[in-house]
């Protein structure tokens, strides 16, 4: 990536005060990272629920029952298989704004985030949820990710980047143009070069209120935007690097 990175400075920027910001910031998760992990969020768009309706970022009717509902839709640019991954984590709060209940995503699944014991995943008070290398599929517990060893380390090693550009989810071609069968291969080429061994040590700890919490509508209006400039940047890399 070039030093400087528009996009991303204009969603910092935009960052502000919304009425359910401060709500939804107290209650974002902690998430576990492989010790050898090359991609982390650079944002999160939430969405606070009240009466169950359908998830304006995914498939899911969620619905908070007498309390409240945030959905987290968490951007990372990239996959370790494909441009571009969104997953979700959902947190329920009682009509005191209890923590109850934590849910989230994991291979276009909709999950509880509930421990073998029964219990929450918490961590001195906060949601703390394992991503799984490379794939960023959410878990409570680290043996469920050890779980799908065998496949996780042919996507994160042989398999790497043979998704190219994500097209197929909700901002998919139709959303920013059809890629090309180069901008493909670019991609393809950038997630090979960062093809790697799991660890599954996930010690690597992310805040993600240390990134910038925007609106859903905010973030959807960002994104096929960031997923254009990302076929720029591609074409860039990869002549620059022809050239040294």
């Amino acid at each position: 990536m070039t030093s400087q990175d528009p996009l991303l400075q204009e969603l910092q920027y935009i960052t502000q005060e919304q009425p359910d910001s401060a709500l939804a910031q107290r209650f974002a998760p902690i998430l576990c990272f492989d010790r050898a992990e090359p991609f982390f969020p650079l944002a999160v768009g939430y969405t606070v629920f009240r009466t169950a309706s359908k998830s304006p970022s995914s498939k899911f009717m969620i619905d908070p029952h007498d309390g409240i509902a945030i959905e987290y839709a968490i951007w990372w640019d990239w996959d370790i298989q494909h441009l571009y991954e969104l997953e979700h984590t959902w947190v329920y709060l009682d009509a005191d704004e209890q923590l109850i209940k934590v849910e989230a995503s994991a291979h276009g699944s909709l999950l509880p985030m509930t421990k073998e014991d029964g219990s929450l995943p918490l961590e001195d008070g906060r949601i703390t949820i394992y991503s799984e290398s490379g794939k960023h599929g959410f878990a409570p517990e680290r043996y469920w990710l050890i779980s799908r060893a065998e496949h996780t380390n042919l996507s994160c090693g042989e398999n790497a980047g043979n998704g190219g550009i994500h097209t197929t989810n909700p901002f998919g071609a139709a959303a920013f143009g059809n890629p090309t069968d180069d901008e493909h291969q670019l991609a393809n080429r950038y997630m090979q070069q960062r093809a790697f061994t799991p660890t599954y040590d996930f010690s690597h700890w992310f805040d993600l209120q240390t990134v910038p919490f925007v609106t859903w509508a905010q973030l959807a209006e960002w994104i096929p935007r960031r997923i254009i400039w990302w076929r720029s940047e591609l074409q860039q890399i990869f002549k620059d690097n022809r050239k040294t």
